[in-house]
């Protein structure tokens, strides 16, 4: 026989399908958000993963002065590999960009056409997407390259260049001011530039370690340096070449940062349905009574009342996760085509996101409410009959002594309904700490570039190949200083430059070294991300290699720029075994001048390390307007929901004092002023204790998932702002409330009376 309570699922959907609709739709942005992030996530990943065998993608490659002789070429291919010609020039096209151009490949690091086609004519060339997306270039514009005007053909992506890094010592890539492209060779040899004379080299091996490969490397750059044929300008290998690598490290980045924002939201949900289920049993405890003295059981009822939530749940996460794979894994895999240029991919099933974003919610969902429900139906079923949910004798009104009546009738209120209040005050604690999140990312890497500008070592920082002697020239501030720097990987995630100084440094202020050959002053950022405190010990490798190296930190010193630890001079090539005065770098307050291209492995200035900032601020712009608005839009439909749950249950008593006279208007002021106090004092609280939360969860994001640091920094307008934003929310809904109040007729009371 079929249960008779499940004809009253559609009669309770039908009679509060302003709630469900509600919930139902919020639930179906926040899972279809996250489900298409996680799609577009591990679709992206795979493709990038496999694009290393579908394009080609070399396994290194270096550059020489000049063209090779055929024998070189055959004598590196001895080492088991295979050498591809990849010739580039670097042009500038316009005032404030370059562009490397290629010939177009065939053979190795193959390009994908995303839009377009590849060069054909004369007089075409084809160009990274992202590069001409942010120089606002499309397909049929002409373009200067070189003193040639060539007209673009084609968007592509080359697979080597899924980062746009013009240089691979640099800190960021900058999309804006570098691109790549491909032309025939026809009008690569036009393009009025000097030629790169660089090669590819792939494995004859696919199955190499790192450590093999890396052993590969050296033995084609021994063969380079013993032919004296031609020098050596770099040599990279597809491990350490960040145009390749940094792309694939990125990704898979953001999945806890998505996976937080959804259970908090998941959460709230809950506890509106836990606290809204609970009114539903006030109002219908006659029934319930009844129905459990008829023999109805408890787990029979508890289970009938959480059906509709869980079913709500399971709808909207179905729909969620088909939106998700229809249009939501499009805007966000658009959030990394705005950061990298990546080749076409294919929408692949994700396992994973189906448990996290539909079984993982339903789950928490259906444990709130039934948690509700247990609590509820401890009470016998003449308490429901009674309409009695209290568990212990009553206890005396609480005297509020000769206050205004007003003022006590709004105090009662709150008394009554404490517990949806305090409902309320968590889903207005965890909508501020979302918005907060959305409203404080922004003036964080503004702080972050202020910081590198006023932690900056010297205006120009030199990395050099080898010590190479500056020319003579006149300085107008401090003298250029020597310095020794070494590479040391921290883990899999972050490096650590290490230093040698001179004691009397004239370009790092209060820097004081210490004296003994294992002690060290680390950078406060590295010492921030990784717990340290002075007296620690540190351990860190040289990559790919088993040799590791162990610091004791003596002092710390206030910089932003880069993880970093210093030692004296001495100390460093006692460490490091190199002799005495070694050196590989220079600072500068100016251009040193006769210093070969070929020798400086790069050079640091403020722009380059402003690159983070300005980087990070495009490509997560977006993502900063959309956590404001959702966060805007929980706010407003937690207060509603519960406030609206506040004016239902009290329907009898605002029916009651509009039969003593009082407007629909006066009724108002009484139950939507109390819920605006608590709204207001809810608003201030979280603004006190938001922010430390905020704090924890951000260094614990970061530190498990970011490459680097970037200091936590609250712009002092944040809180303010949203607690304005709290409460012209509450505005917005007590004119909804007013009119929800003003259709409570003075006929409600009459039918709860006995």
């Amino acid at each position: 026989m079929r249960n008779p309570l499940n004809k009253r699922f559609f009669r309770e959907l039908k009679s509060d399908i302003g709630k469900y609709i509600a919930l139902f739709l919020f639930l179906v942005i926040m899972i279809g958000a996250v489900s298409g992030f996680l799609v577009a996530d591990n679709s992206l990943k795979k493709t990038y993963d496999e694009s290393f065998d579908r394009y080609n993608v070399e396994d290194g490659h270096f550059i020489l002065a000049g063209k090779p002789e055929k024998s070189l070429i055959e004598d590196i291919e001895k080492k088991d590999v295979k050498v591809y010609k990849s010739f580039y020039k670097m042009a500038r096209s316009g005032s404030d960009y370059k562009l490397k151009v290629f010939v177009t490949r065939k053979a190795v690091n193959r390009q994908d056409v995303l839009k377009g086609k590849l060069p054909a004519k004369h007089g075409e060339i084809a160009i990274d997407r992202l590069f001409a997306i942010n120089n606002k270039m499309d397909v049929g514009d002409k373009i200067k390259v070189g003193g040639r005007t060539l007209r673009i053909s084609g968007y592509v992506a080359l697979s080597d260049y899924s980062a746009l890094f013009e240089n691979n010592s640099d800190i960021m890539f900058d999309a804006a001011r570098f691109g790549v492209g491909v032309a025939s060779q026809y009008e690569f040899d036009k393009i009025d530039e000097a030629v790169n004379y660089q090669y590819a080299w792939t494995n004859n091996r696919k199955d190499l370690s790192d450590k093999e490969r890396k052993k590969k490397c050296d033995a084609i750059t021994k063969v380079i340096i013993r032919d004296r044929t031609n020098a050596l300008e770099e040599i990279i290998q597809r491990l350490d070449n960040q145009a390749i690598t940094f792309t694939g490290n990125d990704m898979g980045g953001d999945k806890g940062m998505f996976l937080i924002l959804l259970y908090m939201v998941i959460v709230i949900i809950a506890f509106v349905f836990g606290v809204t289920t609970r009114s539903t049993l006030e109002a219908e405890a006659g029934a319930i009574g009844t129905l459990r003295a008829s023999g109805y059981s408890k787990a029979s009822l508890i289970l009938h009342y959480t059906t509709l939530p869980f079913a709500v749940t399971l709808a909207a996460a179905a729909v969620g996760n088909a939106f998700g794979y229809w249009k939501f894994k499009e805007v966000m895999a658009a959030l990394y085509y705005n950061s990298y240029s990546l080749t076409t991919y294919e929408t692949l099933w994700n396992e994973e996101a189906f448990v996290l974003t539909t079984i993982i919610p339903a789950i928490i969902i259906v444990v709130v409410v039934m948690c509700v429900m247990m609590w509820t139906f401890r009470l016998s079923p003449i308490k429901f009959l009674r309409h009695d949910f209290r568990l212990r004798k009553a206890k005396r009104a609480v005297k509020l002594g000769n206050i205004p009546f007003f003022t006590r009738f709004r105090i009662r209120i709150i008394l009554q309904n404490k517990v949806t209040y305090i409902v309320m005050f968590i889903g207005i604690f965890l909508a501020s700490l979302l918005l907060l999140f959305g409203l404080f990312l922004r003036p964080l890497i503004d702080n972050y570039s202020e910081s590198v500008d006023k932690s900056l070592m010297a205006k120009y920082q030199y990395v050099l190949k080898g010590q190479v002697p500056v020319a003579k020239q006149k300085f107008h501030l401090r003298k250029p200083e020597k310095y020794a720097l070494e590479v040391l990987q921290i883990n899999e995630k972050d490096d650590v430059s290490v230093y040698g100084i001179k004691k009397n440094t004239a370009y790092l202020k209060n820097l004081k070294l210490a004296d003994e050959k294992n002690q060290v002053i680390a950078t406060s950022n590295y010492m921030e991300k990784y717990n340290l405190k002075i007296g620690d010990s540190i351990e860190v490798k040289k990559k790919y290699s088993d040799k590791k190296y162990r610091f004791k930190i003596k002092g710390m010193y206030k910089y932003t720029g880069g993880f970093g630890i210093f030692m004296s001079s001495s100390n460093f090539e006692k460490t490091f075994d190199k002799e005495k005065g070694y050196f590989n770098g220079y600072f500068s307050d100016s251009r040193l001048k006769g210093i070969k291209k070929e020798l400086i492995a790069t050079i640091l200035t403020k722009e380059d390390l402003n690159k983070v900032s300005r980087q990070l601020a495009d490509s997560m712009s977006g993502a900063f307007n959309t956590i404001k608005v959702f966060s805007v839009i929980l706010y407003m439909l937690v207060i509603y929901m519960l406030a609206k749950l506040i004016v239902e249950k009290n329907a009898g008593a605002i029916s009651m004092i509009k039969i003593l006279g009082y407007t629909s208007s006066e009724a108002g002021k009484l139950y939507n002023r109390a819920t605006g106090f608590v709204v207001i004092l809810s608003l201030v609280i979280c603004g006190v204790i938001v922010q430390p939360a905020l704090k924890n969860i951000y260094k614990a994001m970061v530190r498990q998932e970011m490459r680097g640091w970037l200091d936590y920094y609250m712009a002092p307008w944040i809180i303010p702002e949203i607690m304005g934003i709290g409460i012209l929310s509450y505005f917005v809904i007590q004119s909804i409330l007013l009119m929800k109040i003003k259709k409570i007729s003075m006929a409600e009371v009459l039918k709860t009376m006995e």
